[in-house]
């Protein structure tokens, strides 16, 4: 098993080299060129199957991505990767606007401990994703044989690598806090064109357009707190809580328009590494749980982003404040079975309600989704994570541009023993 997790890291190294190339391949989403884009909650495969349930979820087989002060619980070396895939429909008022396809990594992460109340990890993983482009024709005033063809589109995302502390306060683990301090980085990239287009001779006569370049980097900050008890027999309240600052990103930005016809291109550069700030929002989440360890879970929790801080240095604040609820669960019917497999199995699902940070016609972008997930166990406490994802987001639900979706989760984990003495040769 130990060469097993070898390779495993050996691949983590090399796909944290490659990640900058990969991140941002999500399915085509209108929304996601609003703001910083489509945000990526920093949760395990494990942790989708309960709709994004984290910050009170302290299993000590799974690395806790969202909330650093629950890494304590993690007595054993964990490798965890997770990836997924998914599918998008967007509409206008019922009609059918396009259906596109997409799919990312959405972590890779290594905790080991270091003592009996210190666990730290190490994590890749993106904080937001951006692809979107849209087309269309518009017939020209007084012009009977000419249209003009528009085009708008975003792509990017934002990345980050991480390193992630959790401190155990008491000897029994009841109280625990964790730091996590991360370096973010990636690209931004929107582009806009009109090109008139003569339908007599079919030639494109004038394309005029705008592209710019945003070049992220700086360092986010994150802390958490989790208390556990016993309030009956075996069953334990957990109370979880995380903070994000106010990160602020350096940018460099860069500036180009373009003239062109059938004969020449012309482009200028209006800005070119252009220094500025890019301040994402804050963010807070509190969780609530009742949990016996390796049965149950169920849980809620609520969180807050403080959209109003988001500064864009071309587009401004153009972000509310937005916040989430999330409702899940988990059930093992019994992990020490002998006699049935399927009784080790453990089941998810989950409900999540967001209003994003993003608005439109002054009405701000809500969200519905339901999540179920499942874990199959395998020797040496690995195990197969998977999850699915059903939503829909619009303002109010039912108007603008509509947008289905459905998401299809898989991860690994790999437990083993690492760093113990050996008492005999």
């Amino acid at each position: 098993m130990k060469y097993h997790l070898g390779l495993c890291i050996i691949l983590w190294f090399y796909k944290s080299l490659t990640a900058t190339f990969t991140f941002g391949q999500i399915a085509n989403s209108p929304y996601s060129s609003q703001g910083y884009g489509e945000p990526h909650f920093t949760n395990n495969v494990r942790e989708v199957g309960m709709s994004g349930l984290s910050t009170v979820d302290a299993s000590p087989l799974f690395i806790n991505q969202q909330n650093p002060a629950l890494l304590q619980h993690n007595k054993l070396t964990i490798f965890d990767a997770g990836l997924f895939v998914e599918q998008r429909n967007s509409t206008w008022a019922h009609e059918k606007l396009f259906r596109s396809y997409g799919g990312n990594l959405m972590y890779l992460a290594l905790g080991f401990p270091v003592s009996s109340r210190w666990t730290t990890s190490f994590q890749l993983s993106p904080l937001s994703y951006v692809n979107y482009q849209n087309r269309r024709v518009v017939t020209i005033d007084g012009a009977d044989y000419s249209s003009s063809l528009l085009e708008s589109q975003a792509e990017g995302g934002i990345s980050h690598v991480s390193w992630a502390n959790g401190f155990g306060i008491d000897k029994k683990g009841k109280i625990s806090v964790g730091t996590s301090l991360g370096y973010a980085f990636g690209n931004l990239i929107y582009q806009s064109y009109s090109q008139i287009i003569d339908s007599l001779t079919g030639l494109d006569n004038m394309r005029v357009g705008i592209y710019e370049k945003l070049t992220l980097r700086g360092l986010v900050y994150k802390g958490g707190f989790f208390l556990t008890d016993t309030i009956f027999r075996k069953t334990s309240l957990n109370i979880g809580f995380t903070a994000t600052n106010r990160p602020v990103l350096h940018s460099f930005f860069q500036r180009q328009t373009e003239r062109s016809t059938n004969i020449y291109t012309f482009i200028d550069t209006l800005a070119y590494q252009q220094s500025s700030k890019f301040q994402l929002p804050e963010e807070y989440q509190l969780g609530l749980a009742l949990e016996r360890k390796y049965y149950y879970l169920i849980g809620t929790e609520v969180g807050i982003i403080r959209g109003e801080n988001f500064l864009h240095p071309t587009r401004g604040k153009k972000l509310r404040n937005g916040y989430f609820v999330n409702i899940g669960g988990e059930y093992t019917p019994n992990f020490q079975s002998v006699t049935s497999y399927f009784k080790r199995v453990t089941y998810r699902g989950g409900f999540r309600y967001i209003q994003h940070p993003w608005y439109l016609n002054n009405e701000s972008i809500q969200e519905i989704n339901f999540s179920a997930g499942i874990t199959f166990p395998m020797p040496n406490f690995a195990s197969f994570n998977f999850a699915t994802v059903v939503g829909v987001r619009a303002y109010h639900l039912t108007q603008g541009v509509k947008e289905n979706f459905f998401r299809f989760c898989l991860g690994i984990t790999i437990n083993e023993r690492w760093f113990v003495r050996r008492r005999f040769d």
